[in-house]
């Protein structure tokens, strides 16, 4: 989701992020972002998981901004999963070296104790 394009969806998403994060800073300047939301989908609809925001353009060559997975889904894997599909995105878009900003989080995924911000 571009944080351009919608603007209070993502403004929304950072909000909510910051409920069960302290040091979750971003809520407004959602522009230069692009969301990666992941959701669980049944017959009532989707239901939101969690995401992980990026900067379009970022001159610390940093991958990921923001990873938040909701409580009642931590501990199943989403977080993995997220940090998995990141560096898929990170690595197709060849904007920087992998790994890269969230290799020092590396003991805190191994045990899926997502959510984890910048």
């Amino acid at each position: 989701v571009d944080g351009n394009m919608s603007k209070i969806y993502c403004q929304n998403l950072c909000l909510l992020a910051k409920l069960f994060l302290d040091h979750k800073t971003l809520y407004y300047d959602v522009e230069p972002f692009l969301f990666y939301v992941l959701t669980k989908n049944d017959e009532k609809g989707c239901h939101l998981v969690g995401y992980f925001s990026k900067e379009k353009l970022c001159q610390q060559k940093y991958n990921v901004s923001c990873i938040m997975i909701m409580p009642q889904h931590q501990r199943q894997g989403f977080g993995r999963f997220l940090i998995d599909f990141r560096q898929l995105v990170w690595d197709v878009s060849e904007q920087g070296f992998p790994g890269g900003h969230l290799q020092s989080f590396a003991a805190v995924t191994k045990g899926h104790q997502l959510p984890i911000c910048s």
